[in-house]
């Protein structure tokens, strides 16, 4: 998204990639000049309607979610 300027990611606390991946995303929205939210989900049967809800609160442009297998991919 060329245009997005508030970028959500949302992170699997459960990844052994997890202070890696946070390093390189904060490197990558310097870079580009994005304001970046980061949200770590350790559940996310009880955490993703909660991060949702404070990521439409910072009115986000766009949302990126990390792969884990906490969140199964479909």
């Amino acid at each position: 998204m060329p245009a997005a300027t508030r970028v959500a990611v949302l992170l699997p606390l459960d990844s052994p990639l997890y202070g890696a991946s946070v390093q390189n995303l904060q490197t990558a929205a310097q870079r580009l000049r994005i304001d970046l939210h980061l949200m770590a989900i350790r559940d996310p049967a009880t955490e993703l309607e909660h991060a949702f809800a404070a990521l439409a609160r910072e009115r986000v442009d766009a949302l990126f979610g990390l792969v884990s297998t906490f969140m199964p991919h479909r």
